[in-house]
């Protein structure tokens, strides 16, 4: 898994050191980026989404975490999902806009939830066999 690289805006000349580069060094005190991105990827690959949830210090974020997609439940807003709650052990927990990034595969029968792997696979087959 590749390190991302961060770059001065409008120009090419890389960034080495500061607050962005620390939080990818070490999004948390438990992962790596490499189990970091390795839990992203995984789950937008068979959940068809992902979330991250933010840490801030102040206004700054300091730490990132991946939330497995089973736990979540989208709230729709006027202008898309507003709110995520959260299954921490049988009671939701509720994140607002500012704390999450919820990333997900474009679903015709669900617009606000991500179209896995498995679910796409499960509609071929079933069209295939009503034809």
């Amino acid at each position: 898994m590749i390190r991302p690289k961060f770059f001065r805006k409008g120009t090419d000349q890389e960034v080495t050191s500061g607050p962005a580069v620390d939080l990818f060094d070490r999004v948390n005190s438990q992962d790596t980026w490499f189990s970091f991105a390795y839990r992203t990827y995984f789950d937008l690959d068979w959940a068809g989404e992902f979330v991250w949830e933010f840490a801030k210090v102040g206004t700054r974020v300091s730490a990132m975490t991946t939330i497995s997609p089973q736990r979540i439940k989208p709230v729709p807003g006027p202008k898309g999902i507003d709110q995520l709650l959260v299954d921490v052990g049988g009671r939701d927990n509720v994140l607002n806009i500012g704390e999450f990034l919820y990333n997900y595969r474009y679903n015709p029968t669900n617009r606000y939830r991500g179209l896995s792997v498995i679910q796409s696979l499960a509609n071929t087959i079933s069209t295939e066999w009503k034809t």
